[in-house]
């Protein structure tokens, strides 16, 4: 399992030369930490995060999981050991249990207890088939679409989970509830949470605010 993810000087580019913090970042979140990236939409919190995915090259600086940089490791590998739940998620025309699972070895009774812990349990069993119903984006509200991403990050068990605005569209019992999961894991998987929710920021054991870099024009 992995303990930290560490950016050491780290600015990114969509155009060259451009770079889109006015001061490169350093940060290092850990393991058993609720950690917080915080800041106004379009300040750059989801484009730091997803460098490390490796789903842009054209940075400057350094990411690190634990002591192996990023670009040291292949994307396969990457995905190994990480999750991103982006805000706004695929849902794919199949069931709920597979939208959660995508297919991997199943443990239905897993999967039942994380949608219970979130307060999404009542809501599948009054589905017409349950978590064999078909389901897309469509037939789901935007909060159950919510819990369905974060039901499937959880069920990955991969060892860095980052959830971008994962309480967006769920109610204030679903958001204490998300928030009691989060605690009783945090010492399992490294989590960061992508949020402006006052909530989630107060509950934070570390919050990086990224505002403080400034974006640039």
């Amino acid at each position: 399992m992995c303990h930290s993810l560490a950016y050491r000087e780290v600015n990114f580019s969509y155009i060259d030369n451009k770079y889109i913090y006015e001061t490169p970042i350093t940060v290092q979140f850990h393991k058993g930490n609720i950690n917080v990236v915080s800041g106004f939409n379009g300040c750059g919190k989801s484009t730091l995060l997803n460098l490390a995915l490796g789903v842009w090259d054209n940075f400057i600086g350094d990411i690190f999981i634990d002591d192996k940089n990023v670009k040291s490791l292949d994307n396969d590998n990457l995905r190994k050991l990480i999750i991103f739940g982006f805000q706004e998620p695929v849902i794919f025309n199949d069931t709920v249990l597979n939208n959660i699972t995508i297919d991997r070895v199943l443990d239905k009774k897993h999967v039942e207890e994380l949608a219970d812990q979130i307060l999404f349990l009542d809501d599948i069993n009054k589905m017409p088939q349950k978590f064999d119903t078909i389901i897309d984006r469509n037939s789901l509200s935007q909060g159950q679409i919510q819990k369905v991403n974060i039901c499937r990050i959880l069920f990955s068990g991969k060892s860095i989970m980052i959830f971008d605005e994962p309480t967006s569209n769920l109610d204030f019992k679903s958001v204490d509830a998300y928030i009691n999961l989060v605690r009783k894991i945090k010492d399992k998987y490294l989590i960061i949470i992508i949020s402006h929710d006052k909530k989630i920021i107060s509950e934070a054991d570390y919050n990086f605010n990224i505002e403080s870099m400034k974006k640039t024009d």
